[in-house]
C-alpha cells in the first residue's frame, strides 16, 4: 500500500490540475464518470473510464483517464490495479505543458 501511495504522489505531480484535457465528443462521458466518482460510485466510474480509455486518441487523454481509473481503484481498495494504472501513466510519453 505504501508503494501505491508513493506512486500516486508521483502521478499527481505528473498530471497537474492545470492539465485537464478536453476529450471532444467524450467530454460529457468524462464528466459523467467524474460525477460517479464524486458520488462514490467507483465501480460505475471505472466502467466509463475503461470505455473512455478505449476511445482516447491522444496520449494526454489516455494518461488522464488512466490516472482517474487508478484513483477509482484506490477507493475500492484495489491497490494492485491502481499501481498498474499509475505505472502506466508514468511510462507514457505525454506532453505535460
Amino acid at each position: 500500500m505504501k508503494k501505491t501511495v508513493i506512486l500516486f504522489l508521483f502521478v499527481f505531480a505528473f498530471i497537474s490540475a492545470g492539465n485537464l484535457f478536453l476529450f471532444g465528443q467524450n467530454k460529457d462521458l468524462l464528466n459523467e464518470a467524474n460525477s460517479l466518482y464524486a458520488s462514490k460510485k467507483y465501480s460505475e466510474a471505472i466502467d466509463i473510464y475503461k470505455k473512455l480509455l478505449n476511445e482516447a486518441n491522444a496520449p494526454n487523454e489516455k494518461a488522464n483517464v488512466k490516472y482517474n481509473l487508478g484513483m477509482a481503484y484506490v477507493q475500492l481498495g484495489k491497490s494492485s490495479e491502481a499501481e498498474n494504472e499509475f505505472r502506466a501513466v508514468l511510462s507514457m510519453d505525454v506532453d505535460n505543458r
